[in-house]
């Protein structure tokens, strides 16, 4: 080959790479997004929120209802007065519930009546058995005393017969003894006859005691049954007077003398006859998202507004946080609508010092600070976004070399793309090998003309600003907006800086205008 050629060949070389470095600034130039930057700075403090909303309740309060029906005849308050614990509020027609304790207490007498008539006729009983007891030990006594007597007399029969024998004795004589021998064995007889009707008549006194006893033990029990129905009736009578359970203020009286009350249950409201509330201690019962309430803590200190009072801000402490979401259960699992619905716990904040207009049932909103910061290094929460990158063994961010993102670029472009394409896919499968990928999050910082993505840690996160603690420093350059052009910038990318008065972005970066052309 000559030097002339060679020569040649080298110039058209160089200006194919001319021009298609050309090609591609152009390229870029037109392709340019329009970006608005701000730069990484510090704040003297950084608090996290949790907004909330709800109602204002009293911590102690109570829906007064009646647990017997009646007219009221006496209703000596009315809505907004304050009472003290056991004063009188309101009093029902007592005249049913009289006649029921007097029903009652004749019942409990007749029955407590019975049970003493049983208790003597024990007594009586035992006492009959005693005296059975006696007579079968005299009866005892009778018949030894017979049979001893009914011996004697026979051993004095045996030496008389004997004596008659030898004719010793007259005949007379020896009848005589005959005779009162057989007297001695009826008077036996007699006396085992009194023995056994003494133990039968012991034995019956017995059984008796023992009826008597189980008639007076039911009788015990009917007398406590009517006791019972006695007391309950005395405590009806007693609630046709409704007195203050806690001292407070009337916040809702829904009767008025005359009307009749009706017992029901809690969730009907027609039973309720007022309201007392303890305005001493004022609370705000919150409705906190699901995905905020893992960081709402006891005691964390809030920011409270009432609609009603949008000029006052009112200081609290968080005191409860609920463990299940605000509802049924049953309800929120029944089925899959309910399932991919949004769920909210329950958050009770405790005013601090409430203002005498405070009023429950006041609609409110909650700042909750759960966390703080102090000399936070922050980056508005709109440059944050998420990118799948390539990543190393180790899961840590490859940065891509710009060199080489180029020239993929104009490779992609020019018409040896369809090749390099079929090349690839020709190549062994043992060549190929897969990039590992991951979702990270982080920012866009400037880099001359072109940005580049930075994954970064981030902290706590305030109300538009976020903390970062690793990724960048103080002072750097980074993409703030707009929205529609954070999510498809690419790092790498060729931007236009427009950072425009009155754009509304911190950091010196413009805020809700889009910037795009």
């Amino acid at each position: 080959m000559t030097r002339k050629r060679k020569r040649l060949i080298i110039v058209l070389a160089i200006l194919v790479v001319g021009v298609t470095v050309a090609w591609a600034m152009m390229s870029h130039g037109q392709d340019r997004s329009v970006v608005q930057t701000g730069k990484v700075e510090r704040v003297g403090k950084l608090d996290s929120v949790v907004s909330a909303s709800g109602e204002i309740r009293a911590k102690d309060f109570v829906d007064l209802q009646t647990e017997i029906p009646g007219v009221i005849i006496d209703l000596p308050v009315k809505e907004g007065d304050t009472v003290t614990q056991g004063q009188v509020l309101l009093r029902i027609d007592p005249f049913q519930a009289k006649q029921d304790v007097a029903s009652a207490q004749a019942t409990y007498d007749a029955a407590t009546a019975d049970e003493s008539s049983a208790q003597v006729q024990i007594s009586i009983g035992e006492a009959t058995a005693a005296r059975d007891e006696y007579s079968v030990t005299a009866a005892i006594s009778d018949l030894t005393q017979a049979e001893s007597n009914r011996d004697y007399l026979k051993a004095q029969f045996e030496r008389k017969r004997k004596l008659r024998d030898e004719e010793l004795i007259s005949t007379d004589d020896f009848d005589l003894t005959n005779s009162t021998m057989l007297m001695a064995e009826g008077k036996v007889l007699s006396a085992k006859a009194h023995v056994d009707q003494a133990k039968a008549d012991r034995d019956l006194a017995r059984v008796t005691i023992d009826q008597w006893r189980k008639q007076h033990e039911a009788a015990a029990r009917r007398s406590a049954v009517a006791r019972a129905n006695l007391e309950r009736m005395q405590d009806l009578l007693a609630k046709t007077t409704i007195t203050s359970p806690l001292g407070g203020v009337i916040t809702k009286l829904n009767v008025s003398k005359g009307e009749r009350a009706v017992p029901g249950i809690q969730s009907n409201p027609e039973a309720t006859l007022m309201t007392i509330a303890d305005l001493s201690t004022i609370d705000a019962e919150m409705k906190v998202d699901e995905t905020d309430i893992i960081n709402v803590a006891l005691d964390d200190r809030c920011e409270v507004t009432v609609d009603a009072l949008p000029d006052v801000k009112l200081k609290g402490f968080v005191t409860e946080i609920g463990n299940s979401p605000i509802g049924d259960v049953g309800q929120l699992l029944g089925n899959n609508q309910s399932q991919d619905q949004s769920k909210d716990f329950k958050v009770v904040v405790r005013i601090e010092d409430p203002p005498p207009s405070l009023r429950p049932g006041l609609s409110a909103s909650a700042e909750i600070y759960v966390d703080h910061r102090d000399d936070a290094l922050v980056i508005p929460l709109q440059a944050v976004t998420i990118r799948e990158v390539e990543v190393d063994a180790d899961g840590k961010y490859v940065v891509p070399d710009l060199a080489a993102m180029d020239l993929a670029k104009q490779a992609g472009a020019g018409a040896g793309a369809e090749a390099a394409a079929a090349d690839a896919s020709a190549a062994p499968k043992d060549e190929k090998k897969e990039v590992p990928k991951k979702e990270l999050e982080g920012i866009f910082f400037r880099e001359g003309e072109r940005v580049r993505f930075r994954p970064v840690k981030l902290g706590i996160k305030g109300e538009s600003d976020v903390e970062v603690l690793e990724g960048i420093t103080e002072g750097d350059e980074i993409v703030t907006g707009s929205y529609r052009v954070l999510r498809v910038l690419a790092d790498g990318d060729f931007v236009d800086v427009q950072n425009g008065e009155g754009l509304g972005l911190r950091m010196g970066g413009p805020g809700k205008g889009s910037g795009t052309p």
